[in-house]
Formats: C-alpha cells, sequence, structure tokens
C-alpha cells in the first residue's frame, strides 16, 4: 500500500535530520581544516535546518488555524530591537499565503507576486492593495498580511524601485486602517522593528524618501515616540555611511523638535545616551553631520538645561564647543525638570 504524503514528508524530515547530524560529527571532528571549510559546514547545516522548517510547515494540517494571536507582541525582536531571525524567516511564507488566502481570494494576486518579471510583481502589489481597504481586519489578519509582504519585499532588501514602493504603499494603507480604529490592540513593536531595521536606508535614496517619509508618519501616530526613539538610536550608533546617517540624524532631529513628542515622551528616553550620542557625532568630519548633531543638542537643552553641558567634555574640537555654547545662549531655557548627577 503506498504512502501517504504526510508520511512521505515525515520521512523525509527524518532523512534531513540525519544529514544534520552527520554534518555537526564532521565539522566537529575536522578542527584541522581551514576556516573556510568550516564555514562552508556550516552554511550547509543551516540550509539543511530549512529544509526541516519547510517539512514541518507542508504537513500542517489543513484547516488549522496557526497561533498568531498567541505570539507575545515582543517575540521576534531581541533585546537591541533587532530582528530575530530564528523567529522570522521565508519558510514561513508559505503559511502567510495560505492563510492570507482565506481573506483574499484571487489567484491572480499570488500569481503575478510569484512571477519573476518585477512588472508582475509591482502590479500584485498593486492588486493586493485594491483589497485592503475593504477587509474586515482583526489582529491576526493584520499579522497574516504584514508578514506575507514583508516576507514578498525580502524585509525590504528588494532592489527594485518599482515594486518596493508598492509594497510600501501596501503598508502605508494598512496603518491608515490601523490608526483609524484599534491602535492598542492592532499595533505590535515587531512591525515597526521590521520597517525601520529594513527601510532606514532608504531614507537617503531620493527615488523612496518620500514614500519612507510618509510611512513614518502613519508609524508615528501608531506607536509611541519613545519605541521609535529607540529602535532608531541603535540603528544610527553603529551607522558608518555618511549620507544614511545625515539623513536620519534630519529624521531624528525632526522628532525631537516635535514639542509633543517630547512633553508626551523625554521622561522615558534615555537622554544621557542621546546627548552621549550627539556629542560624539559633534567630533565628525563631516560638516553636515556635525551641524545636525549640535542642533539635536540646541533642541535637549530646551528641556534638560545647563546639565546638559556636563557632558560637552566629549567634544574634542574647540571652535565646536565655543559655536554650541553660543547656541546655548540663544535659548530660552524654563523646564528643571531633567537632572543628571
Amino acid at each position: 500500500m503506498e504512502n501517504s504524503e504526510e508520511e512521505i514528508e515525515v520521512e523525509e524530515q527524518e532523512e534531513i535530520e540525519e544529514e544534520i547530524e552527520e554534518e555537526i560529527e564532521d565539522s566537529a571532528g575536522g578542527e584541522n581544516k581551514d576556516s573556510h571549510q568550516n564555514n562552508d559546514n556550516i552554511s550547509k547545516i543551516d540550509r539543511l535546518k530549512n529544509d526541516i522548517n519547510n517539512v514541518k510547515i507542508n504537513i500542517e494540517p489543513k484547516g488549522e488555524e496557526l497561533n498568531y494571536n498567541n505570539i507575545n507582541d515582543n517575540e521576534g525582536i531581541d533585546n537591541d530591537n533587532n530582528i530575530n531571525e530564528k523567529f522570522i524567516h521565508k519558510n514561513e511564507e508559505k503559511s502567510y499565503i495560505e492563510e492570507l488566502k482565506k481573506v483574499i481570494d484571487d489567484k491572480e494576486v499570488y500569481d503575478l507576486l510569484e512571477s519573476k518579471r518585477w512588472e508582475n510583481k509591482r502590479n500584485g502589489f498593486i492588486k493586493l492593495n485594491t483589497y485592503l481597504s475593504s477587509i474586515n481586519y482583526d489582529k491576526n489578519k493584520i499579522k497574516i498580511i504584514l508578514m506575507f509582504i514583508f516576507s514578498k519585499l525580502n524585509y525590504f532588501k528588494e532592489t527594485n524601485f518599482n515594486i518596493i514602493k508598492e509594497g510600501i504603499q501596501c503598508i502605508i494603507s494598512i496603518f491608515e486602517y490601523i490608526n483609524k480604529n484599534d491602535k492598542k490592540n492592532f499595533c505590535e513593536k515587531l512591525y515597526l522593528s521590521i520597517i525601520i531595521n529594513g527601510l532606514y536606508e532608504k531614507i537617503a535614496d531620493n527615488k523612496l524618501k518620500q514614500i519612507y517619509l510618509k510611512l513614518l508618519e502613519e508609524l508615528e501616530n501608531a506607536y509611541s515616540y519613545k519605541e521609535i526613539l529607540d529602535i532608531l538610536y541603535d540603528i544610527l550608533k553603529d551607522i558608518n555611511k555618511n549620507n544614511i546617517l545625515k539623513e536620519n540624524l534630519i529624521y531624528l532631529k525632526f522628532l525631537l523638535d516635535n514639542r509633543k513628542i517630547l512633553e508626551d515622551s523625554i521622561e522615558n528616553i534615555n537622554l544621557q545616551n542621546m546627548i552621549k550620542f550627539a556629542c560624539k557625532l559633534c567630533n565628525s568630519n563631516n560638516l553636515e553631520i556635525r551641524e545636525n548633531a549640535i542642533n539635536i543638542l540646541c533642541i535637549l537643552y530646551k528641556y534638560i538645561g545647563p546639565n546638559l553641558k556636563l557632558f560637552l567634555n566629549e567634544i574634542k574640537n574647540e571652535s565646536n564647543l565655543k559655536k554650541i555654547e553660543k547656541e546655548f545662549n540663544k535659548i530660552d531655557f524654563k523646564c528643571n525638570k531633567f537632572l543628571f548627577y
């Protein structure tokens, strides 16, 4: 009697697991091999593990609901607000598609997005967007649709401008709905982390800058400013490309210069880290970066006052220090709420 499809897939999984064990044994016994060979072994093991994930997804019983509602809001994000690839990987895409078909039953959408032609993928996102305004959303549907879009954009590693632009427009449509309805229940920090980590470099791309800023406006309405600032700061402190750093500093300056943002969130922001970061950038060789860093210090001075000067010893350039002091003297400081010891 022929084996059932599920039994065959389980057997395939067991065979793959045996291959992994053999690979691990080989790599453990090959300490004398060069590092290039070891890296090849590790990569192969990772590929095999991915194959197992595929099998596990394929044998999931049909009709069983995926338990996305049971996923913790912060699952998928590590302590540094980075995307946890153990949680998010392309192998989940099949599951997203199967669940999404229960919401949008249009085969053409999925066929277009699976196409290798960029025109078809672009049109797939355009067609997908026509459905987004008519969906009766719940938390689970939002998660499925957003994660599907992220996966089809390769978590924003997609390089074709036309494809990523229409994909971002779909995300904007979803957050427009979220902001008009139930922000508290629909927003998860995971989405914010994926978007900012995936798109922060695009702010330096003139073709995508405007639509990214439009998406950021929706995120500002959906999330607390502290959440945005925390993720943005963790990214900015490690950027070494001046053009990307400069554009993100302009956005950071905009966030900090919004009085409502600061009044709502300043007590929760790690001000010392933000000040030290700005002081460090005042030593940059790039004029625009220095100017933006000085502007950020001036914005913070409005709320912190003379106590901020305790951190200026990190600025090495005397002319920059004099310029900062001159700018501080122009500021009408009224708040003495934030003290550092």
